[in-house]
Order: structure tokens, then sequence, then C-alpha cells
């Protein structure tokens, strides 16, 4: 199989989304992107937690 060819101009143009529009931009939130729960969660695990 072939490999896509980039030039060095294609890669010149490629930024990240906050310097695109860094003149846009006023602030950024960081955040976990995904919580890992083990174990049992006993408080909801029964028909009344949903009520």
């Amino acid at each position: 199989m072939s490999e896509p060819i980039s030039s060095s101009a294609d890669v010149s143009e490629k930024k990240l989304l906050t310097q695109r529009y860094a003149d846009q931009i006023v602030g950024t939130v960081g955040c976990w992107d995904r919580v890992i729960i083990t174990g049992t969660l006993t408080d909801v695990c029964h028909a009344g937690a949903v009520e």
C-alpha cells in the first residue's frame, strides 16, 4: 500500500484550533476526558434510587 504524501506546505498550514482562532478565544476550560468508577455504588443500585 502506498502512504499519503504530504508536502512541507501542508504541514506548515496545520495549526491547533486554539492557535487558529486565538484572536476569538477569551479562555479555555480544562477537564478530564473520562472518569473510571470501580466497585459498587450501593446507594444507587436499587429500584428506589431512580425515584
